[in-house]
């Protein structure tokens, strides 16, 4: 055990005094052979019983039972403990209370025998020359420094560790300016000096006299009055840049190995997939005439190109290249949605328990990345209980205050907890260090791909959240996923299902793919489907078409990641010749990860796509004239008018608030916007002047419909609305005749201007 190896004595308490622990420093220093002659003990009884006077010492009095009763922790420097013999020895200890969901359940006491300190500390005080010596000689570099950053006194391990000729020389430099490589680092270590006294240690980074970097440990503590007056400290230096490059070389090693296992699992699995493909295209060619096989076989070859589809999917989560289409999200409906799928998924064996706070806040994320985080959770879990189990999904609300939580880096704030455990065999201490890694798997040949958890690390880091991870054998495990909790209503399910969209076309398109075999068969079925097409290699070629060509290109499909100009680039330049362009962004993997943000003037297909997928977003951007976005607070009046509307043939999205309608006018770029002036949070005055400031959506056409009065009127065309038209409760009796008849006066104007 990592604490029994350890030079301090420690033990742990309860409430009562009893003993809870003790490690082996503990039992040698109070000459007990074994922690049963301990554990379940007072302790105060056992070894702080007497004074050294040989008063009794009530257990009242006791700095320990004080510091953890009062919930702080203590520390003494000189105190006697009892050993099991009779005799005693004096002791220094530092005692910190334990807590448990904000209650103290005991304490942790750390404790020295410090009889030979006390006798050089007595040596000391009769011979300055013997305390000059030790410190003269002593191996890590040690100093004194006033407030105000003025060196005292150095000894030679630090004038030589930061290299200097002389102690002389080196006190004529200032601590925060001359040593600290940032100033505010030593502000931040003299706090924790005064705060938490010697037992601190930080770590930071130094320069040199020949400004070399290095990395040093210090421990200090605040100077009494007697010594070098109650400003001033002393502070102990260990440099340790090698042992952190070695940590740091450690860990590249690491990371090359999960490297290395990535790279042979990607290979076994397309090799494999690569095989299937072949071999049927193989039999399809010898099967030319049996017009039943050739549909099997094509059959079995689309499979196997949907499996290296979902391979290639895996990987970009793993690897954080995702374009995500993030939402605002209540964890709670998402888990209620998917409970209804899992006990099909994993079996009569497996009881689905869920505890869900009620008030939850909400998240930012994917929706469908968010499923296949719990759905790759729940997978493993069953995996873990063969003989079955109990699967329990738990949300609530944490806020974290700690920059370092149970192992992870974490920014403090609010969060929402999604927590994942199951009953099942558990894991050692070795398999967790590894099992977010790509490849990695406990389960035997062919039951696993070993991208499962990895997927999920991807994703939630993505959705800039954390992951931690507990578990023993035998005793199940809990995957804990934190995501920062967002200060706003889940964004609204209340649209009318889209129309299936036509695929065939006659409009022109311009196909940009650098992938020459990809681009003839995108090519290939685009004219298939009727489409005028035009075809280019890079970007370069792309824009001399667009400058060159004589009539329309109604849309450009152009991939991401090519040679020299990129695909964004691209998309950019051309639209500032061709402004009624409509883009299609296409990606197997992004050079950096994307938000939709970073291509809100497009659509966007993940590699590899269907070619139905290609065809439907064609068709939806070409038809795009028909989406209107309304964004009123009145669910009878967003019913009515998407009711009026939508059959009228627009194609009508809602939100129910000014925040929510401004999020899904960036995302959506609808053709026409008809709001209410009157909305919680953020006025429809407020939420026309956002959407006019912002170069996404400020060309985008506003219908105000509202109550109004001759100013309100003249506010709404001040702030850039094109149309007011009254509210008027015939919409609810479904007299729509004025609202169709604007709406599509708006919108032809509109289209024409931008035609």
């Amino acid at each position: 055990m990592l604490l029994d190896s350890t030079a301090e004595a420690i033990y742990t308490i309860d409430v009562d005094g009893v003993c809870t622990f003790c490690n082996t420093a503990c039992l040698r220093l109070l000459s007990y052979r074994h922690d049963s002659e301990l554990l379940g003990k007072n302790m105060h009884r056992l070894l702080h019983h007497t004074r050294p006077d040989g008063r009794a010492y009530p257990e009242e009095e006791c700095k320990i039972f004080q510091a953890f009763r009062q919930g702080n922790g203590t520390h003494v420097a000189d105190e006697v403990f009892w050993r099991a013999d009779g005799t005693s020895f004096p002791a220094e200890y530092w005692s910190y209370p334990v807590r448990h969901n904000s209650r103290v359940v005991g304490s942790v006491v750390t404790f020295f025998d410090i009889t030979e300190r006390k006798k050089s500390e007595e040596a000391l005080r009769r011979s300055e020359s013997e305390y000059r010596s030790t410190i003269e000689d002593a191996p890590y570099g040690i100093y004194r420094v006033d407030q105000n950053g003025h060196l005292t006194t150095a000894n030679p391990a630090l004038v030589e560790m930061l290299g200097y000729q002389s102690q002389e020389e080196l006190l004529r430099v200032n601590a925060a300016t001359g040593m600290f490589l940032d100033p505010t680092e030593r502000r931040r270590s003299i706090a924790l000096y005064e705060s938490e006294g010697p037992a601190a240690r930080y770590e930071t980074t130094w320069k040199r006299k020949d400004g070399a970097r290095i990395t040093v440990r210090l421990a200090g503590r605040k100077l009494g009055r007697e010594q070098e007056g109650a400003s001033g400290f002393e502070v102990f230096v260990e440099d340790i840049t090698e042992r952190r490059s070695l940590r740091k070389q450690f860990e590249h090693a690491q990371k090359m190995e999960a490297v290395g296992r990535l790279a042979g699992g990607v290979a076994h699995d397309f090799n494999n997939l690569l095989m299937v493909i072949s071999g049927y295209a193989q039999l399809l060619d010898e099967s030319s005439t049996n017009p039943k096989k050739i549909l099997e076989y094509a059959t079995h070859i689309q499979d196997a190109s949907s499996k290296a589809a979902t391979v290639t999917r895996q990987l970009l989560a793993f690897s954080r290249r995702q374009v995500l289409e993030p939402t605002v999200l209540d964890l709670n409906y998402v888990v209620n949605d998917l409970a209804k799928l899992l006990p099909r998924l994993l079996g009569e064996d497996i009881e689905t328990v869920l505890r869900l706070e009620p008030q939850v806040g909400t998240v930012r994320a994917d929706r469908g990345q968010m499923e296949q985080v719990i759905m790759n959770l729940a997978v493993n879990a069953r995996d873990a209980m063969p003989q079955g189990g109990c699967l329990t999904i738990a949300t609530s609300n944490v806020t974290l205050d700690a920059s370092y939580y149970q192992g992870v880096v974490v920014l403090p704030g609010q969060y929402v907890l999604l927590a994942v455990s199951d009953t099942g065999t558990g894991m050692d201490a070795e398999t967790q260090v590894h099992i977010f890694e790509p490849f990695f798997t406990t389960k035997e040949a062919g039951k696993g791909t070993g991208l499962g958890l990895a997927t999920v690390y991807g994703i939630v880091k993505q959705s800039q959240g954390f992951i931690w991870v507990y578990s023993e054998p035998a005793q199940g495990s809990i995957f804990k996923i934190y995501l920062p909790r967002f200060a706003a209503a889940a964004d609204s399910d209340e649209s009318l299902p889209l129309a299936q969209v036509p695929s065939a076309g006659t409009e022109t398109i311009l196909l940009v793919e650098d992938e020459a075999a990809l681009r003839n068969v995108c090519r290939l079925y685009l004219e298939s489907k009727g489409y005028t097409v035009l075809d280019a290699g890079n970007a370069k070629e792309a824009i001399k078409i667009c400058r060159s060509h004589d009539h329309a290109i109604h849309v450009l499909i152009t991939d991401i990641v090519m040679p020299g100009l990129g695909g964004l680039e691209l998309a950019k330049s051309a639209l500032e010749m061709r402004p009624a362009l409509s883009v299609i962004f296409v990606s197997g993997y992004p050079d950096r990860p994307l938000e939709r943000q970073d291509i809100g003037f497009g659509k966007f297909l993940q590699k590899p796509y269907s070619f139905d997928g290609l065809a439907r977003t064609v068709r939806s951007l070409l038809d795009k004239n028909r989406e209107i976005l309304l964004i009123d607070d009145s669910k009878f009046m967003r019913i009515a008018v998407q009711r009026a509307l939508a059959g009228a043939g627009y194609t009508v999205h809602t939100a129910h608030n000014g925040e929510a309608g401004l999020r899904a006018a960036r995302e959506t770029i609808p053709d026409l916007i008809v709001l209410d002036l009157v909305l919680p949070t953020i006025s429809g005055l407020d939420v026309i002047k956002a959407l006019k400031r912002d170069a996404t959506t400020k060309s985008i056409p506003v219908v105000v419909l509202a109550a109004f009065s001759e100013s309100t009127k003249e506010e709404a065309f001040n702030a850039g609305a094109t149309a007011c038209l009254e509210k008027s409760d015939k919409l609810l009796e479904n007299d729509s005749a004025a609202l169709i008849h604007t709406v599509a006066q708006v919108v032809g104007t509109a289209k024409a201007s931008r035609g």
